[in-house]
């Protein structure tokens, strides 16, 4: 941690070539990654001012190598991480508030004093924040607010997982900020899947207009399985079915039959 001047000088005499080159590679590609980074250093200079603290993080954006899909049927996927990424320059705030502002978008808000659910965050970035901070206190670890400036190379709907980059991103720097980075990289991707399952996905009613066949192409299971779930969901109140189309009467109801076995 170092204030602006300090970290762009130490980024242009070469003291962090060997780290940056563990990931991005090239000669070529570290020289781009410290003007990028010298970019959202000013950005974060511009937006909060100056501080003693700042710190440079960096999450990755994903591909499936092998087994896209197979998960949906409890199958096993080999994942890989790509040298698109999500960085930031972050410092602590003395208070419960997190502010986070990436390029191109408007700066967000988040006060985790208040970690319950908030229905208007849904599939929105300030969901992901709270979300992660309310996986990071469920899993036993420290949360504070902090104040980051952040821009993404992670294509948002390029198959790269542009929101679990995002998801890493927070988690990555409140591990470095408030848990020394003690908290593993396992703990953080399933903290991001906490935040996904209670605190973005919408619950309630939801209606899918899909037919049959695809549906069971989809999970990869039988058309004649997948009719036999549909049916017991029906027959336990769970959904409702129509030609080509089914609603979810409540997604939370739903979730919680996640454990259960089924045809």
């Amino acid at each position: 941690m170092a204030d602006s001047k300090i970290l762009k000088e130490k980024l242009a005499s070469g003291d962090y070539d060997a780290r940056l080159k563990a990931v991005y590679l090239s000669d070529k590609a570290v020289a781009d990654q410290k003007e990028r980074l010298a970019v959202i250093i000013d950005e974060y200079v511009k937006l909060f001012g100056d501080n003693e603290n700042i710190e440079l993080f960096s999450a990755p954006g994903r591909t499936e190598v092998g087994g896209n899909h197979t998960d949906h049927n409890h199958g096993k996927v080999l994942a890989a991480s790509v040298d698109l990424d999500t960085v930031a320059a972050a410092a602590k705030r003395d208070d419960s508030v997190i502010v986070e502002k990436s390029f191109n978008f408007d700066a967000l808000e988040v006060d985790i004093s208040d970690l319950n659910i908030h229905t208007e965050e849904f599939g929105k970035s300030s969901g992901l924040i709270r979300g992660m901070c309310a996986g990071f206190v469920e899993y036993g670890y420290k949360i504070g607010g902090f104040n980051a400036a952040s821009m993404s190379r992670v294509l948002s709907g390029s198959g790269l997982s542009s929101s679990a980059a995002y998801e890493v991103l927070i988690g990555t720097i409140l591990n470095h900020l408030y848990n020394d980075g003690k908290v593993s990289a396992v703990d953080i991707a399933k903290i991001a899947q906490f935040a996904q399952e209670h605190c973005v996905c919408p619950t309630g009613e939801k209606t899918l207009h899909i037919k049959m066949q695809r549906l069971a192409d989809e999970i990869g299971e039988s058309r004649l399985n997948v009719s036999k779930t549909l049916r017991l969901l029906q027959q336990e109140g769970l959904i409702e079915t129509w030609r080509s189309s089914f609603k979810i009467l409540d997604k939370n109801c739903l979730r919680a039959q996640k454990k259960e076995k089924l045809p």
